[in-house]
């Protein structure tokens, strides 16, 4: 089910970035820098003009991609680990990253020989975990079945380093 575009479930989606520096108030502050969110609003109609100014997990750095790898890998021991280079690990980061968003690019994650039988449905379980790291890394990502141009659209975030209307 999708989430409705309203205050009540923007408040919820600023709330999985809480104690981020990603929140800004242009109403506040004309030439805002983003700061720590603080729900102190006795009424979510308040955050009308607030955002969250977050990463492009387009953009997604090299050592994030690692770490994406190993949230799915972590499980195996660390002689297994060793077989895997840094850029395999990026590789498999890229495709997990992919995956979340569009659900598609197992195969080619498969075809690397990474899991067993019957592993790769088990990734659905992973890619709760690959979410909380985006999001603690500050990146924009979907919520509740909202995709990240939609977010974008209803106003609640926006890119670092991009104008409003950059795509």
């Amino acid at each position: 089910m999708k989430a409705e575009i309203n205050d009540l479930n923007k408040v919820r989606f600023f709330a999985q970035y809480w104690g981020q520096k990603v929140f800004v108030n242009p109403v506040l502050d004309p030439n805002p820098v983003p700061n720590c969110w603080i729900f102190d609003h006795t009424n979510p109609e308040d955050i009308d003009e607030e955002y969250l100014l977050l990463k492009d997990a387009e953009k997604c750095s090299d050592e994030h991609l690692k770490s994406i790898a190993l949230c799915v890998f972590d499980q195996y021991t660390d002689a297994n680990k060793m077989i895997y280079t840094d850029q395999d690990l990026i590789d498999m980061g890229r495709y997990l990253l992919g995956f979340h968003f569009t659900g598609e690019g197992l195969d080619d994650i498969d075809e690397m020989g990474v899991f067993e039988a019957g592993e790769i449905e088990e990734l659905n379980y992973e890619l709760v975990f690959i979410a909380d790291k985006l999001r603690g890394w500050g990146y924009l990502i979907d919520f509740e079945g909202l995709g990240v141009k939609e977010i974008i659209e209803a106003g609640w975030g926006r890119y670092e380093g991009k104008e409003i209307c950059d795509e």
